[in-house]
């Protein structure tokens, strides 16, 4: 098993609403990578609006919700992880790229990849503050650097339709993890 912690656990937090229509009935507790109380993430449910370009965050505890609009409209947040300074890194479907909520500040911040029209589908942000993505339709891994916007694509060999994101930072450099939808297979770069 690459991963000694659980990633993810769903909470039934009841109906959610952004004002425009129901967006979610279940949404995902991002545990951070390392210590499950590594930042406040655990205290802490997110989700991406893919309906829209909304990005959700429920208060465990009392239950508010919080919504932040991304940059680029109809974007389409997708799947998405936390870091461990609680920043929540998700891909964006239509805007071809991905993005970075602050909580701390209601900031989004939003990163284009190369290829056009790629289906972003996930993101992760690895111990150097790489963004790592993967889309549906091109077959290409994405690694954004995030201080200067520089990305890097690493063509797959095979018809992937990539879905989920992981990388291992225990290595040197960080490992890439992903499942080929369409083929059955993991994928490590």
């Amino acid at each position: 098993m690459i991963f000694s912690h659980v990633l993810y656990q769903l909470s039934y937090l009841g109906a959610v609403s952004s004002g425009r229509g129901l967006i979610a009935k279940i949404a995902a507790s991002v545990q951070p990578r390392g210590a499950p109380d590594a930042a406040p993430a655990a205290l802490a449910k997110r989700f991406a609006d893919f309906g829209n370009d909304t990005i959700g965050r429920v208060d465990a505890k009392t239950g508010q919700a919080t919504f932040y609009q991304t940059p680029t409209k109809m974007s389409r947040p997708r799947r998405g992880h936390m870091d461990a300074q609680d920043r929540f890194w998700f891909a964006e479907f239509f805007a071809n790229g991905v993005g970075m909520l602050d909580p701390k500040s209601g900031w989004i911040k939003e990163w284009q990849v190369p290829t056009p029209w790629t289906a972003r589908y996930d993101a992760i942000v690895d111990k150097n503050g790489e963004v790592w993505t993967g889309g549906m339709t091109t077959d290409r891994v994405v690694r954004i650097n995030a201080d200067t916007g520089r990305a890097v694509e690493y063509p797959l060999p095979d018809n992937t339709n990539i879905r989920r994101v992981f990388v291992d930072d225990r290595t040197n450099p960080v490992t890439f993890w992903t499942g080929s939808n369409h083929g059955a297979a993991i994928v490590k770069d």
